[in-house]
């Protein structure tokens, strides 16, 4: 059975007799996770602390606090790397914006997930109903 059939995401292949999930799906699992932390999550953090820093302290120019905000915005990962590796050190101001980022990570899809399934279930009914038909 494993050998029958070769998917791109084929890792490890071990028969299972019982039926149950085999240590291949496992596997993938796995490396997805992981794949998904350090591909995109892991980034995306780094980026929006970047984001909030730049937005939150003061520079000695504004021109420069409006450049770091266009590099982070246009060059996103080139942006994020130069803002850490030069960027900070141009600051004047430095205020923490470790719980402004922590409330945009966590809070806000959290609320999101809650509203969607209010509003799923009928109890969010801020938009109209659409028409059962359309007549022309």
């Amino acid at each position: 059975m494993c050998g029958d059939q070769f998917d791109d995401q084929s890792v490890l292949c071990i028969e299972n007799k019982s039926g149950k999930p085999s240590l291949k799906t496992q596997i993938n699992g796995t490396f997805h996770a992981f794949g998904f932390i350090a591909v995109i999550a892991l980034p995306s953090v780094l980026w929006l602390y970047a984001l909030a820093d730049v937005i939150r302290n003061d520079f000695q120019y504004f021109s420069t606090k409006i450049a770091w905000a266009i590099a982070l915005c246009f060059f996103t990962p080139l942006g994020t790397i130069l803002y850490f590796l030069i960027g900070r050190s141009q600051r004047i101001t430095f205020y923490p914006v470790g719980r402004l980022v922590a409330f945009c990570i966590f809070i806000v899809p959290i609320l999101m997930i809650i509203f969607y399934f209010l509003y799923s279930l009928g109890h969010l009914a801020f938009l109209p109903e659409p028409p059962k038909t359309i007549q022309i």
